[in-house]
C-alpha cells in the first residue's frame, strides 16, 4: 500500500543545539481550529490505537536536514527474511509487529498497532516490546541492527511525533592559526570521538573521561610544573554558564560548579550506570532501555558544556605557564 509522504516545516531555531537529541510533535489542522481544541488534541488521554513504527538503516552517518523517519521506501538493513517466505508479522512483549521490506527484499523497518492512553505511552510500550527482539537478532546475526527513534501517528487527533539529531551546519575554521597543545592531544582525541559518536551512552563517556583526565591528572601536573618553575597561576572557578539552551532544559544547573557537578551527578548517577552492569539497587541498566536513553540523552548537553568550559580553562592555564615561563618547560611529576 503506497502510503502518502509525510514533511513539516521546521524553524531550526527552535531545535536543540546541533548534534543534541530531541522530540518533534506535529499537528495536521483545520482552517480555524481554536487554541483550546489543540491543547485537547494534545492532551487526550483516552486509550485509543496509535501507529507506531521505526525504520531501518545501514549507518548513523550525519545530514545537514532533519529527517521524520516515517517512509518504510527509506529503510534499508543488512536483514532479510528467509527466502521464500514473505515479510511475516512476531509478537513481542505484549504487541504484534508487522516486519516491512523495502524494494530489494531487506527488512525496512517495524511497525505496530499500540493501544495506549498517551503518544508518548505509546511509544515507550512500542520500545520496550521490539528492542529486546533486535538486540537479539544483532547478537543471532553477528550483525549491526540500526533503527530509528519510533515515529508514533494519534491517527484519532492526527497527531506525529518523532524524534530528531539536530543537524550540523558548515563551519569555517583556519587550521593554520589554531594552537593545539599536544598534553591535551588525548583530550581533543575523546571530544571529537563524542561527535562523531550517536549512542549517548558512549557520548556521555568520552565527555566523563575528559573531565575526569583533567581534574584527576592534567590540571594537577600542570600546577605542579608551574611551582617547580616558581610560577603562580591565578585560580579560576569553572561553572556552568549562563547558556540559553541550558537556561531551558536544566535552569538549576546554571553557575553550579562543574567540579561538584561532576563528582556529585555525572559520576554517580551517571558514569556507575554504564560502567557496571548491576547497580547497588540491583538494577540492570540497558542501552535498550528507553527510559535510560532519555536520561542519557538530556545529560549530554551539560556535559558538553562542562567539557568545553574545563578543556578552554585548561588551554588558558597552558598559555599563561607559557607566557610567564618564556616557554621553559619542565617534566610533568610522576
Amino acid at each position: 500500500m503506497e502510503e502518502a509522504l509525510f514533511s513539516v516545516n521546521i524553524d531550526t531555531k527552535q531545535l536543540a543545539p546541533p548534534g543534541i537529541s530531541g522530540d518533534l510533535l506535529s499537528i495536521q489542522q483545520k482552517p480555524n481550529t481554536s487554541d483550546a481544541q489543540t491543547q485537547a488534541a494534545m492532551s487526550d488521554a483516552t486509550v485509543r490505537v496509535f501507529d507506531v513504527r521505526c525504520i531501518c538503516f545501514r549507518d548513523t552517518g550525519f545530514t545537514r536536514d532533519v529527517i521524520a523517519q516515517t517512509t518504510f521506501d527509506d529503510g534499508t538493513s543488512f536483514f532479510a527474511p528467509p527466502e521464500g517466505s514473505g515479510p511475516g508479522m512476531f509478537k513481542s512483549g505484549d504487541l504484534t509487529f508487522e516486519v516491512v521490506l523495502n524494494q530489494n527484499g531487506e527488512i525496512a523497518g517495524f511497525r505496530s498497532q499500540v493501544r495506549a492512553s498517551s503518544i508518548h505511552a505509546a511509544r515507550s510500550r512500542f520500545s520496550a516490546a521490539l528492542t529486546p527482539m533486535l538486540d537479539h537478532l544483532a547478537y543471532l546475526a553477528n550483525t549491526p541492527m540500526i533503527v530509528s527513534p519510533p515515529t508514533v501517528n494519534d491517527e484519532k487527533n492526527l497527531v506525529w511525533l518523532f524524534g530528531y539529531t539536530s543537524p550540523y551546519h558548515t563551519k569555517t575554521v583556519n587550521p593554520g592559526t589554531s594552537v593545539a597543545y599536544a598534553e591535551l592531544a588525548p583530550v581533543y582525541s575523546l571530544y571529537r570521538e563524542a561527535k562523531n559518536a550517536s549512542s549517548p551512552f558512549y557520548r556521555f563517556l568520552c565527555y566523563f573521561k575528559i573531565l575526569e583526565g583533567i581534574f584527576s591528572t592534567l590540571r594537577r601536573d600542570l600546577f605542579g610544573r608551574a611551582r617547580k618553575l616558581g610560577v603562580r597561576l591565578e585560580k579560576r572557578s569553572e561553572v556552568l554558564p549562563d547558556d540559553d539552551e541550558l537556561r531551558i532544559l536544566a535552569p538549576d544547573l546554571v553557575n553550579r560548579s562543574i567540579k561538584d557537578y561532576f563528582d556529585n551527578v555525572l559520576r554517580k548517577q551517571f558514569r556507575d550506570a554504564v560502567a557496571h552492569y548491576i547497580l547497588d539497587s540491583g538494577r540492570i541498566v540497558s542501552p535498550s532501555d528507553p527510559e535510560a536513553i532519555d536520561a542519557f540523552r538530556d545529560v549530554i548537553l551539560p556535559a558538553e558544556i562542562c567539557c568545553r568550559v574545563v578543556i578552554e580553562q585548561h588551554e588558558h592555564y597552558l598559555s599563561e605557564l607559557h607566557r610567564l615561563t618564556g616557554g621553559v618547560t619542565v617534566r610533568s611529576p610522576s
